[in-house]
């Protein structure tokens, strides 16, 4: 092992690990951090999240410490998860990154958790909403026993929510050598969908629900209009070409 990939283990074993460690070394003023202790501070503190905060597979953004308060962007109920970050793609991917430095196995299975719980909350969109309930499935169109054709089915780039999701997913799927059926299928067809919802001139919506019409979106040259009104015009502009968090 080389020394930069040595060091670079190490770091991200102290990050994991570091509430765990502050608890060990808090009465011991100048004590020395181990890897080994890295290691067991980074095991305890993902079998406390996949086993006491997690909701099948999927996190919020905080917790009390008693995990009777719950949040997102705003409170949440035990059965919600969130997307948009800092919530479940984020925390799969710390724990992929920790796999792919250490090799541990427990490591692999909590990012795949996650994986999971985003597939099981994905739109027929192809993308995410903000977050997941999974005691309100049929509340939207998910492509795994989700509601029916009235049920809310609008993909959202905002907040950097399905980008983010798709992100984990494609690094997770090549990680698993593109063998994990549910994971690789998900990962392609959000693939897919976001390259239909693009634009004829190359950008995105904030939030879509099905391809655009080419013919509603001509590809015009760049341009300012000679005067506009500097009052928000109160339109839904969920369909504009958006630059914000995408």
């Amino acid at each position: 092992m080389s020394e930069m990939r040595r060091i670079l283990r190490k770091s991200l074993l102290f990050g994991i690990g570091s509430v765990f460690l502050l608890s060990l070394t808090d009465d011991v003023p100048g004590a020395e951090v181990t890897e080994a202790a890295a290691r067991k501070a980074m095991q305890q503190a993902t079998n406390y999240f996949t086993s006491q905060v997690s909701t099948e597979g999927g996190y919020l953004w905080k917790y009390s410490q008693d995990l009777k308060d719950r949040e997102g962007e705003n409170r949440a109920p035990a059965s919600r998860i969130w997307v948009q970050p800092p919530g479940t793609p984020s925390v799969g991917e710390a724990f992929l990154r920790a796999y792919q430095q250490t090799g541990e196995p427990y490591l692999l299975a909590a990012a795949k958790a996650a994986a999971m719980a985003l597939v099981n909350g994905q739109l027929k969109s192809g993308g995410w909403n903000y977050y997941i309930d999974f005691a309100d499935r049929k509340a939207y169109q998910y492509r795994v026993n989700g509601g029916g054709p009235k049920a809310r089915n609008t993909t959202t780039l905002d907040d950097n929510t399905t980008q983010a999701a798709l992100h984990f997913l494609i690094l997770l799927d090549q990680e698993l050598k593109f063998q994990d059926e549910p994971i690789h299928e998900a990962t392609m067809y959000a693939l897919n969908a976001l390259l239909k919802a693009q634009y004829p001139n190359g950008g995105w919506p904030q939030r879509f629900d099905s391809p655009p019409d080419p013919e509603d979106y001509p590809v015009i040259k760049a341009n300012y209009p000679d005067s506009w009104s500097r009052e928000f015009p109160k339109k839904k502009y969920l369909d504009y070409y958006t630059f914000n968090d995408n």
